[in-house]
């Protein structure tokens, strides 16, 4: 797995995604079977959700997130 984080920006871009997917009712329970990391400005969403439902739900709420100028959703369907 890649190094992510790597500016103290991309450290609180992370924590701004994470809060996000928490705190959003679709996508409060999918944390846990996610990892989400920033490089560059560049969010990278990795893991495992239920549904295609859940990944691009947390896809939409990501992107909404503040100074994400991208986002690689390598998110996997299934349980």
């Amino acid at each position: 797995m890649p190094e992510y984080n790597k500016t103290p920006e991309d450290y609180g871009i992370t924590s701004k995604v994470r809060i996000a997917l928490k705190v959003h009712a679709e996508t409060e329970n999918l944390l846990s079977g996610m990892k989400v990391g920033t490089e560059n400005g560049t969010v990278h969403l990795m893991g495992k959700v239920p549904t295609q439902k859940d990944k691009d739900a947390a896809e939409r709420i990501a992107r909404s997130v503040p100074d994400v100028t991208s986002l690689k959703n390598e998110l996997e369907v299934g349980s």
